[in-house]
C-alpha cells in the first residue's frame, strides 16, 4: 500500500486487494491526513467533497450556583468577591466577570479588590482562611426607596478552563 500525492489517496501496489481491516485502517489514516477527501466503496477511489460544517459549540457554564442575598434599600453592598486561590494559598489570576442579566431595580458595579478569605470548613481551600487574595468585587445598590426582589446573573471565567454561572436572588428591604 502506498500513498499517491497526485491522486491524494492510498493505492495497492499489487493486484491482490487487502483485507477489509487493512482498507479501514488506511481509510482512517487518510481521513486524518486529508480531511477534504472521502472514501467511496474502495480505498483506491477518492473523491473531493465540501469541508464538513461543524456546529458552533454553545458556551454552557460548567457550574451553575444560585445564592440569596438580603440588603437594605438605597445602600451599596458587596454581594460577592470572585477570586481564585492556589493550593499554596497565594492569589491566582483575577477572574473575568461578565454580567449576563443586570439588575432591573438597581445598579451594580465590578471593581478589583483585595479580599480576605473565609471559606466553609468543607472547602478544599479552607486552610487558606484569613489570607488576602486578589478578587473582583460585585457591588449592588437598589433604586432609592425600592423594596422587593431583584436578580443578577454573572458568568465568571476563573482562567483555568471553566466558566461558572452565578445567579443572585436579592431581597431588598
Amino acid at each position: 500500500m502506498l500513498y499517491d500525492e497526485y491522486r491524494r489517496g492510498w493505492y495497492w501496489t499489487s493486484r491482490k486487494v487487502g483485507t477489509p481491516q487493512e482498507s479501514a485502517f488506511y481509510d482512517c489514516l487518510d481521513a486524518l491526513t486529508n480531511p477534504l477527501t472521502t472514501t467511496t466503496s474502495t480505498t483506491a477511489q477518492k473523491t473531493k467533497s465540501q469541508p464538513r460544517k461543524t456546529a458552533k459549540a454553545k458556551l454552557v457554564p460548567a457550574v451553575e450556583e444560585k445564592q440569596k442575598r438580603s440588603l437594605f434599600s438605597g445602600n451599596e453592598s458587596k454581594i460577592a468577591a470572585m477570586n481564585y486561590v492556589n493550593r499554596d494559598c497565594s492569589s491566582g489570576p483575577r477572574p473575568e466577570v461578565r454580567i449576563v442579566t443586570p439588575p432591573s431595580n438597581g445598579t451594580m458595579r465590578l471593581e478589583p479588590i483585595a479580599h480576605v478569605l473565609d471559606r466553609k470548613k468543607e472547602n478544599s481551600r479552607s486552610h487558606c482562611n484569613d489570607k488576602t487574595v486578589d478578587a473582583v468585587g460585585v457591588f449592588y445598590k437598589s433604586k432609592p426607596n425600592y423594596t422587593g426582589a431583584d436578580k443578577i446573573t454573572l458568568d465568571v471565567d476563573f482562567r483555568h478552563g471553566r466558566v461558572n454561572r452565578y445567579t443572585y436572588a436579592i431581597e431588598v428591604r
